[in-house]
Parts: C-alpha cells; structure tokens; sequence
C-alpha cells in the first residue's frame, strides 16, 4: 500500500473512534444545551 493511503486509512480509525468517544461524552452532559453542543461536535 502506498504511504499515502496508509495515512488516509489511519486518519480514518482516529477520526471514527473520536466519534463514539463524543457520543459517549455527550451521554455525561450537565444540561440539554451542553448535551446539544456535544452532539453537535460528533456530527462535524
């Protein structure tokens, strides 16, 4: 595999594992606004 794509693969997991970690963050929110603000971090 060309190192390029090796690079794009591995921003790839980070990028989708940062997803859940923000889902579950927003799970822990003190407010509807902070729970809103949060899930609008993981959508980005």
């Amino acid at each position: 595999m060309p190192p390029e794509y090796r690079e794009l693969s591995s921003q790839f997991v980070r990028s989708s594992t940062s997803i859940g970690a923000n889902i579950r963050e927003s799970k822990r929110a003190e407010s509807r606004k902070d729970w809103i603000h949060k899930l609008r971090i993981a959508l980005k």
